[in-house]
């Protein structure tokens, strides 16, 4: 019995461990650094979308390796790329919870994009 308990506090010990150190606090690159990204892009500007809640125009990167990238824009232009490059750096956007918001309290790391061209 005692063996037992030993054995599964040792698991999820080492489940737990293993699960925070996978959580990213930060992005994949520093916030000050510029990064470039090439991929399919798909908008969410004026859909009902979780990243919509931090950005106005915005929309995902998904890069050929699968990995997809939430991404903001500065300007209020409409994009339409279907493949596109973006460059710029991640910033931390707060939601705040507002009663007539169906927006909850979060934090979300975002590509704020400085450039980008379509390909």
């Amino acid at each position: 019995m005692r063996f037992s308990l030993i054995l599964l506090l040792s698991l999820f010990t080492a489940t737990f461990q293993f699960c925070s150190s996978n959580r990213s606090a930060t992005p994949p690159a520093a916030e000050s650094q510029t990064i470039t990204i090439t991929g399919t892009f798909k908008s969410v500007r004026g859909v009902m979308d979780p990243l919509s809640c931090y950005a106005s125009n915005g929309g995902y990167v998904t890069q050929s390796n699968g990995e997809r990238v939430a991404v903001m824009f500065k300007t209020e232009e409409e994009v339409t790329c279907s493949t596109i490059e973006v460059k710029g750096m991640y910033v931390t956007k707060t939601a705040a919870a507002n009663p007539t918001s169906p927006c909850p309290d979060g934090q979300r790391s975002i590509l704020q994009v400085e450039s980008y061209t379509c390909k």
